[in-house]
């Protein structure tokens, strides 16, 4: 098998942030969309960010691939409307200059 540098990359990053996630997920399994609920789901996106942050990924390009990944992940093991997902996402005016 061939892999190029992107892929050996990426599927060194994709470990890392699915041991992330792992510890992420019991933290906001069983939140629910009310004030304390968004409150402590802020609080755990936020610590994901930062972790991000500390791997140097901080501009809005590197943690791109890393924020749907992460809402994959979310929708994949929990509800599909679960508040986390309101809190792990970038803004729209983000998402706005991401796609430009």
């Amino acid at each position: 098998m061939n892999l190029d540098m992107y892929t050996l990359g990426w599927v060194s990053m994709k470990k890392w942030l699915t041991e992330l996630l792992r510890l992420y997920l019991p933290e906001v399994a069983n939140l629910t969309d009310t004030t304390n609920g968004r409150a402590t789901a802020q609080h755990w996106a936020d610590w994901m960010k930062a972790q991000w942050a500390q791997r140097g990924l901080v501009a809005l390009s590197q943690q791109r691939v890393l924020m749907t990944e992460s809402r994959n992940f979310i929708k994949a093991n929990l509800d599909p409307g679960h508040v986390a997902l309101v809190t792990m996402n970038f803004t729209e005016a983000q998402w706005r200059i991401m796609n430009k």
